[in-house]
């Protein structure tokens, strides 16, 4: 059987959560964006803009942020409203996606820490 310390088992599963629910958000944007045909400077771009809006409307003034500098940047660079439709509805939808992912992998978290504690 297996015999260690809880508290390097906790730190342990702290380390390996937080790098686990961290790795599939991080490309999960820019994936996305250069999917929808973003640049990765426009998905950057974008997430300034998202985190603008974000401190005015809170969450649904981030996703329309994303939703709203992707599609400008994109119309300008392109001058087809369709095809910076199409990248900002990517973007906004990998984001999306990315967060719920973590929001998975963090109950996951929370729920290996619930069952090792006491």
């Amino acid at each position: 059987m297996f015999h260690a310390d809880p508290f390097v088992v906790a730190v342990a599963l702290l380390v390996g959560g937080v790098v686990g629910s961290l790795l599939p958000v991080i490309p999960g944007g820019l994936l996305s964006a250069r999917v929808g045909g973003a640049s990765v400077r426009t998905a950057a771009a974008a997430a300034g803009g998202g985190l603008v809006l974000a401190i005015v409307l809170g969450p649904v003034g981030f996703v329309l942020g994303i939703f709203a500098v992707v599609f400008g940047l994109e119309y300008r660079r392109h001058g087809d409203p369709r095809r910076g439709g199409r990248a900002a509805a990517y973007t906004t939808v990998g984001i999306l996606v990315s967060a719920a992912t973590q929001v998975v992998l963090t109950a996951a978290v929370l729920a290996g820490f619930l069952l090792v504690a006491p």
